[in-house]
């Protein structure tokens, strides 16, 4: 989303980079992880009810919080997703 939140204890230092890059990394592969399993269940709810209305529903709801994260600055306290 354009946005991170970072705490290094010694940003100078090369093991703090590479820790970061190995989290980083791990939370790009969760991210991608939930939204496989996101269109997988999906996928079960429309087959379930042979019918996709709920599904739509629940993907709409959660791209309009994508959409809605991704549009407010992240630089400033007025663009923090939770005070939105």
């Amino acid at each position: 989303m354009g946005e991170f939140n970072i705490c290094l204890y010694d940003p100078s230092s090369l093991e703090a980079i590479s820790s970061f890059g190995r989290r980083l990394a791990l939370c790009a592969k969760a991210y991608s992880v939930h939204q496989a399993k996101l269109a997988s269940e999906l996928r079960r709810i429309d087959d379930g009810l042979k019918d996709d209305r709920i599904s739509q529903i629940i993907l709409r709801f959660v791209r309009f919080h994508e959409r809605l994260y991704d549009s407010h600055y992240h630089d400033t306290v007025d663009g923090d997703y939770a005070v939105c």
